[in-house]
C-alpha cells in the first residue's frame, strides 16, 4: 500500500477528530511508558508518527526542553503545534544525531517499509539516545488482531521478539520489551458494545488484560 493511501486515510481520521480520541485512549499506557524515561531540559525529543502532537506535548510536561513531531498526515500536523511537520518516517527532515530522546506511540505498525523507517530513526538519534515505542497491535496480544481487517490500511502484525530483532538490525542496542496494562477500569460485559474493533467481549477483555507492547531501546 502506498504512503499516499495511508496519508489520505489519516487525513480523514483527523477530520473525524480521531487524533483527539487516540490521545485520550492511549494516554494512560503512554504515561506509564514515559515514566521510565528521565526527560530533561537539555533533551531534544522527536515524536515519530506524532498525529496531533499530544505525546510530544506530554514529554514537555515531563521535563523535556524541546519536542518535535513528524507525521505522514498534513491534516494531523495542522492540529498540532508549530514544531510538528509533515513527512515520512523513511525520510525524516532532520540532521544526523539530532535527538537525545525519541518516542513513537501507535504508529510504527503502519510503516510500509518498517526497516527503512527504523534505520532512519536511528540516523537522527544521537549516540546513546533513548527510543521508546508503544504498540497496541502486535502478535502477542490476540485481542487486537481483529484490527487488521477493521483498518482500511495495511499493517504489520509482529511479535515482541520480531520487533526486537528489527530494532537491533537497524542499529539499536539494549532493546527491551515489556507489556503495559491500561489502568483505567475495564468495561463489564453488560456495558460492552460490540464494534468492528472488538466484535466480542472476549476480544476486548484479552486486549485489555494483555495490554500494549513497550519497546525500550538505546541508539
Amino acid at each position: 500500500m502506498s504512503e499516499q493511501h495511508v496519508r489520505e486515510e489519516f487525513d480523514r481520521w483527523a477530520a473525524a477528530g480521531r487524533g483527539e480520541s487516540m490521545a485520550r485512549g492511549h494516554r494512560d499506557v503512554t504515561e506509564q511508558a514515559f515514566d521510565r524515561v528521565d526527560f530533561t531540559a537539555a533533551d531534544r525529543v522527536l515524536d515519530v508518527g506524532c498525529g496531533i502532537g499530544w505525546a510530544a506535548a506530554l514529554t514537555r510536561e515531563l521535563g523535556a526542553g524541546r519536542a518535535y513531531g513528524v507525521d505522514l498526515s498534513p491534516a494531523m500536523v495542522e492540529r498540532g503545534g508549530s514544531r510538528m511537520v509533515a513527512g515520512s518516517a523513511t525520510a525524516l527532515p532532520f540532521r544526523d544525531g539530532a535527538f537525545t530522546k525519541l518516542v513513537s506511540v501507535e504508529s510504527i505498525y503502519y510503516y510500509g517499509d518498517l526497516d527503512a523507517a527504523l534505520r532512519e530513526i536511528r540516523r537522527v538519534a544521537a549516540n546513546g539516545a533513548r527510543f521508546v515505542c508503544v504498540i497496541d497491535l502486535y502478535a502477542d496480544n490476540p485481542g487486537a488482531h481483529t484490527w487488521v481487517e477493521a483498518l482500511d490500511v495495511d499493517v504489520h502484525l509482529l511479535s515482541a521478539a520480531q520487533y526486537s530483532e528489527r530494532f537491533k538490525a537497524a542499529g539499536f542496542a539494549q532493546v527491551e520489551t515489556h507489556q503495559i496494562v491500561d489502568r483505567r477500569p475495564m468495561d463489564t460485559e453488560d456495558a460492552f458494545e460490540p464494534s468492528r474493533w472488538f466484535p466480542t467481549y472476549a476480544d476486548y477483555r484479552t486486549y485489555r488484560e494483555l495490554g500494549a507492547l513497550l519497546i525500550d531501546a538505546v541508539a
